[in-house]
């Protein structure tokens, strides 16, 4: 699948560069704080998610092809395996 969520319209970081954003910032937070405060810190924080509707909307917002190669449902599995596979 391709990664539209960079396309100008959105202004999003792809989730994919989110996921090693974080796990630069626990490395850093870790470093900087110890083992035991860093855990003590990441485990009280509070953490918001918005993911996937750009995934969802750029086929249309950008007049994709991709709907016309794969059905909805295939489509909406291939965005869900695509976060399943960053999270692994």
């Amino acid at each position: 699948m391709m990664d539209l969520s960079c396309h100008a319209n959105f202004q999003v970081i792809p989730f994919k560069t989110q996921a090693r954003n974080f796990k630069k910032v626990t490395a850093w937070l870790r470093h900087k704080l110890g083992s035991s405060d860093s855990k003590t810190l990441l485990t009280n924080a509070v953490y918001m998610f918005s993911i996937g509707s750009n995934d969802y909307l750029s086929p249309i917002l950008t007049n994709s092809n991709v709907l016309k190669y794969y059905s909805h449902s295939e489509y909406v599995s291939m965005v869900v395996g695509n976060f399943t596979s960053t999270i692994k």
